[in-house]
């Protein structure tokens, strides 16, 4: 057999696909608390890792944080997807302790029997119930094919259904193609989890572009690796971002999920948000950047104009969405923001990292548009660094307009 330059660079690539899911999965799984109690939730009883807002979040701030940065760049659709199948490969394991299965899984696995996996009652029953249990969608398995080592599963109450709520809501148009990169990803990673080898998945249907659910099709393989990933258009992205921070804004702020309601644990965003910032210096340039462009719409769409009603939009906005708890100093030069229980470091390990970027993006933008003045916003303090809450340092780029504006 010819062993040609495509198929070594392929090769390389699973090999570095398998390091960076065994290396980046086990650190999410041994240092977010969150993150280890996903799937346990529905078979035992769990200590919240947040005692006054809880482990969920509304639905309705994941997607800015998303759509955001794809907004910046649609090309980074594959680098969620990417990020989507190490979560799922690393959440199964809290399926496999709640249940007690993951030396039925590994038996069936290594004695070939995959169809017997895919079809055994417990383990789809585990995934539905994890799914459903964590907010992330009601899913289905409705076809095996053994000969083609194919899955098929059916979607709904997904972040796919939220866009079209939103769209019918504010009379957007549908999507032109599937937009749930993270959520298949999530799937084809606990397939990998679960079932052994290299999977990936493709969006066949999509409730967004107006078909009546989502189908996600699995397939196994052992050696190329081409993720059909659909990436959308930056105009697509940006009106997702619209529709997205409409919900943010509205008082109701219902999602149209009818089973699942609003909640989502936080397990999820703090998993995208980590490996994210993780991945290199440029993601956390982005993921501020990003954060400023919501936070500058959202206060431009609820028309705050001044400092102090920006401030305390936000600390209600944020109390709202279940981001975090926020209280403010003021001082003649600095503005100090402080946090408790922030949904991206609560439950998290002191790992030497500030995580909360993307929220000290959104109080820069916010306070920009609200006073048409230049802000800096840094993240000082969090929880995952080892402080005892977050903390947050407002200057504005002439030291004397922040005095002008605390004395009116």
């Amino acid at each position: 057999m010819k062993y040609d330059s495509k198929s070594k660079k392929q090769g390389i690539d699973k090999i570095e696909y398998l390091l960076e899911r065994k290396r980046r999965g086990k650190f999410l799984y041994s240092n977010f608390q969150a993150v280890r109690n996903v799937g346990i939730s529905p078979y035992k009883k769990i200590k919240p890792v947040r005692s006054e807002l809880g482990d969920y979040e509304h639905i309705a701030f994941l997607a800015p944080r998303v759509f955001s940065f794809l907004y910046l760049s649609p090309i980074f659709a594959y680098e969620f997807y990417r990020l989507g199948k190490i979560i799922g490969y690393c959440t199964v394991d809290g399926l496999f302790k709640a249940l007690k299965i993951k030396s039925l899984v590994s038996t069936l696995a290594k004695t070939g029997l995959l169809s017997k996996v895919f079809r055994n009652k417990r383990i789809q029953e585990a995934l539905r119930k994890g799914w459903q249990s964590d907010g992330g969608g009601l899913i289905e398995l409705i076809e095996v094919n053994k000969e083609e080592k194919r899955l098929k599963y059916t979607m709904s109450e997904n972040s796919c259904a939220i866009i079209k709520t939103l769209a019918d809501r504010y009379q957007y148009k549908h999507l032109t193609k599937p937009c749930s990169c993270i959520e298949i990803g999530i799937l084809s990673g606990q397939a990998e989890a679960l079932f052994g080898g290299i999977w990936d998945g493709v969006e066949t249907k999509c409730i967004a572009k107006g078909d009546p659910l989502c189908e996600m099709d699995l397939h196994l393989h052992e050696g190329e690796i081409h993720p059909e990933i659909s990436v959308l258009t930056k105009e697509e992205y940006d009106r997702i971002l619209d529709m997205s921070i409409e919900l943010v804004i509205s008082k109701e702020k219902t999602s149209g999920r009818g089973e699942l309601g609003d909640p989502l644990m936080i397990a999820i965003s703090q998993s995208i948000n980590y490996l994210l910032l993780s991945t290199s210096k440029g993601h956390v340039v982005l993921s501020k950047w990003a954060g400023r462009k919501v936070g500058e719409r959202i206060i431009k769409r609820v028309e705050k104009n001044n400092l102090f009603d920006a401030l305390d939009y936000l600390k209600d906005l944020f109390l709202d969405l279940k981001i975090g708890i926020i209280w403010y100093e003021l001082n003649p030069e600095v503005i100090v923001i402080k946090m408790r229980e922030s949904v991206y470091s609560s439950g998290v390990k002191n790992i030497n990292m500030k995580l909360c970027i993307f929220i000290a993006g959104i109080i820069e933008g916010a306070l920009i548009e609200a006073t048409k003045a230049e802000w800096i916003i840094t993240e000082t303090k969090c929880t995952a660094n080892g402080d005892p809450h977050c903390e947050f340092e407002c200057k504005n780029r002439d030291p004397t307009v922040l005095t002008k504006l605390l004395l009116g």
